[in-house]
């Protein structure tokens, strides 16, 4: 989840579409927030959104980890302490 009127999702998305793009990661999906952290058809409360960008990492349909807003590390290595 980003939102374009976002300084941390302008910093962080473009490194993240190109990391997937590397990493052959083709089951993405994003979704662009208003202001109000709202889109149209999403349920805001399944996702717990409360800050932008979030970056949510599913296995077998169970979230095992996020990035929210910036990375502790990196994102590729928040991402990789995710998925071991």
């Amino acid at each position: 989840m980003f939102a374009t009127w976002c300084g941390d999702s302008k910093e962080q998305m473009p490194h993240f579409v190109k990391l997937c793009h590397k990493a052959a990661i083709e089951n993405v999906s994003y979704y662009a927030l208003s202001r109000k952290k709202l889109m149209p058809g999403m349920d805001r409360d399944q996702y717990k959104i409360e800050l932008v960008p979030t970056f949510i990492v599913f296995r077998g349909g169970q979230e095992i980890g996020r990035i929210i807003e910036t990375p502790q590390v990196s994102l590729e290595k928040d991402l990789w302490r995710i998925l071991e």
